[in-house]
């Protein structure tokens, strides 16, 4: 079974879980592979929307109702095993499974608070119910402190493995795990760079628009090199949205793929920009509508990393604006480094230089990066074939 944030209304998470479903399906079709998204969220009969079983919305109100008296024990009540499973269907699953895998995406992290406390349940059901788990396709957050060390550390260093999706997060490990040998820890590609064989698009590539993908500024405000205001930042892309406009000669699309608040950012943002031919896409909410989305355009500025995914993935140009280690990573990995710059801060005319660079060269996906993705899938078989100890 397969426990991550495979229902998030990031689009990323859901693009994660189908890509993986893809992989074990060509790579391991022995393998009957049953994911469950570990905060209680399952799909809507629609396919167009995300709902939560009643049981996980009951157990949701209770942890914010009680998270004042709750957080001052839970270190106590994590260590002794007290703190109940956020969906108890995943306790039966386990039960039931052969191997249990948590990823991909950004699992290994501090915030939500609840991640380490849903990582420790998970991994000790499994401890009790005699079952092997493991981490496959992760990213890891360097920032950690000490109470989520506390409850990760000796769940990791009892992984039957772990895979994780770019050089940076196998060296954020160490801020986790101070004692563990990275160098045992197998580094391949986030699995949605197989979006465009999860979901082909067979329309032809538009040849007039660029698009430019938004984040709100809320989630960047963490990061102590963000200081821009939401005005700030409203002006900075709207200068990326005027030179990429400029610089190409090409309508500019705006389009979200992320939280919720992007879109409302985003139309914001074209209400403040006076660049002709401007115009904001409808918010897509399911994985195959973003491909269709991303491939659609003829480059693509992208924001966020799984939209980034998606462009590279069919083939479309794509220059990232980059405020975490995993999209400077990814570019660097798949032989882009030039095309990497700092959100907020780098110059709108660089960035609409780079997509005119980028657009006057063939864009090749590179099909020997790509594959190495199934690195994922040959280290669980590995360990699928060997006895239990």
């Amino acid at each position: 079974m397969l426990l991550g944030e495979g229902y998030s209304p990031n689009l990323g998470d859901q693009m994660i879980r189908e890509a993986l479903a893809y992989m074990f399906s060509r790579a391991l079709p022995e393998v009957d592979l049953v994911p469950l998204d570990w905060s209680g969220r399952q799909a809507s009969s629609t396919g167009n929307s995300i709902v939560r079983t009643r049981e996980a919305g009951s157990m949701a109100m209770i942890q914010r109702n009680t998270r004042k008296l709750i957080n001052p024990l839970r270190p106590l009540l994590t260590r002794r095993g007290l703190l109940p499973l956020t969906w108890p269907r995943i306790a039966r699953e386990i039960r039931h499974a052969d191997f249990v895998l948590i990823g991909g995406g950004e699992l290994i992290r501090t915030s939500p608070a609840l991640f380490p406390d849903r990582m420790f349940s998970v991994c000790r059901e499994a401890r009790n119910s005699g079952k092997p788990f493991g981490f496959i396709a992760c990213g890891v957050n360097p920032k950690v402190n000490a109470r989520a060390q506390a409850i990760a550390a000796p769940v990791l260093r009892q992984a039957r493995f772990i895979t994780v999706r770019d050089r940076p997060s196998r060296n954020h490990l160490r801020q986790w795990v101070p004692d563990m040998n990275v160098d045992d820890v197998v580094v391949a590609p986030d699995p949605a760079v197989l979006i465009d064989r999860v979901h082909p698009v067979s329309q032809p590539r538009h040849s007039n628009c660029i698009g430019v993908n938004v984040v709100a500024c809320h989630g960047l405000q963490r990061h102590d090199w963000f200081t821009l205001t939401r005005d700030q930042f409203l002006d900075w892309y709207g200068s990326v949205v005027a030179s990429v406009h400029r610089t190409t000669g090409l309508r500019v699309g705006l389009f979200t793929n992320g939280d919720p608040s992007d879109q409302a950012f985003a139309e914001s943002l074209l209400e403040s920009i006076d660049t002709p031919g401007v115009y904001l896409a409808p918010r897509p909410h399911t994985p195959d509508t973003l491909s269709a989305l991303a491939a659609g355009f003829t480059a693509v500025v992208a924001s966020r990393f799984h939209c980034m995914l998606a462009a590279y993935a069919f083939g479309v140009p794509c220059v990232g604006l980059c405020w975490s280690p995993k999209i400077s990573a990814f570019l660097e990995d798949s032989g882009h480094a030039e095309r990497s710059f700092r959100i907020g801060s780098a110059e709108p005319h660089d960035i609409g230089t780079a997509i005119q660079s980028a657009l006057s060269k063939p864009h090749e996906t590179c099909t020997t990066y790509r594959d190495s993705v199934f690195k994922h899938a040959e280290i669980l078989r590995k360990h699928l074939e060997e006895p239990l100890p």
